[in-house]
Order: structure tokens, then sequence, then C-alpha cells
């Protein structure tokens, strides 16, 4: 593996169809690093993709989420050093740009193993625990926009379910709560890219996130569901076929929905989903069931909702770096005694009306 010191960082913007790429897979690099910062052309919305290049010019691994475009020279060689060109051998292996699915494979089968092997890397460090004891801040993510989970007041602060469950969890390790809002379709990007410590915001656990991250909790359940206006019943999931589907960018949610083969329309959070849905522009939304209840009871709206029983029940879990057993286990500890006396249930009685365990 390569020392971390010969790695030059490179985060460029990409779609997932119709793209014009400056740089593939197994492509050399030779020119300065400015001049290949060119954006890609981008159908898709705007999902951000962390490229590691070598100072041979190699592409090494891709990290979904990021949301700058910029460039760090780790080397220090100042922002005009070139990239190296050297002779070897292509990589064997060919990172190709496909679903966000594949891309958590890719960072599993390459960006793990080089974190491994780089364990004096900032992005591999151990554990995290003494830093945030030291700190006394711990940066918990979410997106806040999705109430009543997480969302933006009038007074224009972060607040409900999950930034409360954060914040008690912080008071219970020591530490005070620092809450980061953030695109969730680069929020797990944002997570391995140390812009914070932990993910607080309503993360499905899936096992494809766990090769990637691990999952403190589940510190509540729900399940999928399928809500369309009174004019329109949707009684199977067969009868999606041919309707325009909003789901959220970057949830399990859009995965399955591209899975099935619908008509997917991406939105960045839950409210945007609920106006769509009013107006007529899609004839669906899918969305975790207590959320969109809760939402659509606040606004007034009418609906018909399906429960999609084949999904079973969905666990949100607090998504930390992998490598962390010390900060997994303190945190765990606070949301068990949470749950045991009787706080749990406070705060969720008071942002989603009940026990939501």
């Amino acid at each position: 593996m390569l020392a971390l010191q010969r790695l030059v960082r490179i985060r460029l913007t990409l779609g997932y169809s119709e793209l014009e790429p400056v740089l593939l897979a197994g492509q050399v690099c030779d020119k300065t690093v400015p001049a290949c910062e060119k954006r890609y052309k981008n159908a898709v919305g705007s999902p951000i993709d962390h490229f590691y290049i070598s100072h041979s010019g190699y592409l090494l691994a891709q990290w979904p989420g990021l949301c700058k475009l910029r460039h760090t020279n780790i080397k220090g060689q100042g922002r005009r050093a070139k990239v190296l060109k050297k002779k070897r051998p292509k990589p064997t292996m060919e990172i190709t740009m496909t679903t966000r699915r594949t891309l958590l494979k890719t960072v599993l089968a390459a960006g793990i193993a080089t974190a491994v092997s780089l364990s004096a890397a900032s992005f591999a460090m151990a554990d995290e625990m003494a830093k945030i004891k030291e700190s006394g801040v711990i940066r918990i993510a979410m997106s806040g926009a999705y109430p009543p989970f997480n969302f933006v007041s009038e007074s224009n602060e972060v607040v409900g379910f999950d930034p409360a469950i954060g914040a008690e969890i912080a008071k219970r390790m020591g530490v005070e709560v620092e809450i980061v809002t953030t695109a969730w379709d680069g929020i797990i990007g944002g997570l391995l890219a140390n812009k914070y410590d932990a993910i607080v915001g309503s993360m499905s656990i899936t096992e494809e996130r766990k090769e990637v991250i691990d999952f403190v909790g589940p510190y509540y359940t729900t399940k999928r569901a399928i809500f369309s206006k009174p004019g329109l019943v949707i009684t199977d999931t067969s009868q999606l076929e041919g309707k325009a589907v909003g789901v959220t960018l970057g949830e399990t949610h859009e995965d399955w929905a591209r899975g099935q083969g619908y008509n997917v329309r991406t939105y960045k959070g839950l409210p945007e989903l609920l106006l769509e849905l009013e107006h007529g522009r899609v004839d669906v939304i899918i969305n975790d069931s207590i959320a969109a209840i809760l939402a659509m009871k606040e606004t007034g709206q009418d609906y018909v909702m399906l429960i999609d029983e084949s999904a079973g029940v969905i666990e949100a879990g607090i998504a930390i770096r992998k490598g962390n057993p010390e900060l997994a286990t303190s945190m765990q500890a606070a949301l068990d005694a949470m749950m045991a006396d009787g706080t749990y249930l406070a705060i969720a009685k008071e942002w989603v009306g009940g026990d939501i365990r």
C-alpha cells in the first residue's frame, strides 16, 4: 500500500449517468493538480465522490458524499504541485462509476483495506473516545430535513427527536453536543472524512452500510410505507408500475424503488416530498411510516397509506466510523440507560407522540 504522504486527495462532482470524465480508473494524470479539477457533466443531481489518486496517477478508491470540490496536497508541495507520472502496470482491479450500492462495496474492498494498512492515518485512527473526551464535544450529523425527527425550527435551531436523543447521549458521556446538518446523500462520506463523529439522523441499519460503518442501537423502529392522495388508492406495490414515485435522495427507499424499476424522482427531504405529493407532481411517495404520518398530520394533508410488509421492521441506528469500540460502548451504555430510566420515553412522547422502540 502507498503511504498516506504519497496520496493527493481530489474531490470531484459526479453523476450516475451520461458522464464525461476527465479521469477514469487506470488512466494516468500527468497534469498539475488544478488542471485535474474539472467538473463532470452531471445529469442526475449532485452527489459527490472522493477519489484518492496516487502520485503515479492511478485512482485507488472512491468515497461517496463529500460536499465541496477542492483538493489537498498532503505532501505539502503547494497547490501547483504536479502529480508525478511513473511507469508501472495499470491496476488489475478497475473501479467503475456505478450506483450508490456499488460505491459502498467499493469502499469496503478498497477504502477499508487502505485504512487498515494505514492505521496511523487520520481517517483510520485508533478509538476516538479519548479525543472526544479531551475536546469535550461530540459532533453529530443529520439532514435537518426530516421532521419531526430532525428539522430547523423558526428560531433557526435544529430540533426534533434525533437532536434530543443525541444531546442526551452526549450529556451522559460527559461532553457537549455539536449538531452538523448536511445533505443526506453525502452524510456517510462526511463521516468517513472525519467531518463529524457520529450520525444521529434516523439512518436505517442495513447489512450494506454495516460493511462500511458501525452502528449503535437501534434507537427506534419503523416500517416502509407508500403514501398517495385519497383519489389514488394503492393496495399493492405492483400498482406502482408507471407511477411517478417520489423518494428522498440517498435513502434506502430510493435503492429499493430503483431496484423495482419504478419511475423514481428524488428530493432533498420529507418536506419537499410532501409538497410534491400535495401538488400532484408525483403520484406516490415512499418513506418511513412514522415520520410521514406525523408530518402530514402537522400539515393537515389527507393521504392513503400502504405499509409494505415485505420490507419488515426498519431499525434506525447511530452511525460511527469503524474501529471505535470504546466510543460504541459508551454511546450504547448511555442509550440503554435512557431507555431504562424513562428519559427515552419522555423524549419520544414529546416529539413523536409515543414509544417507538
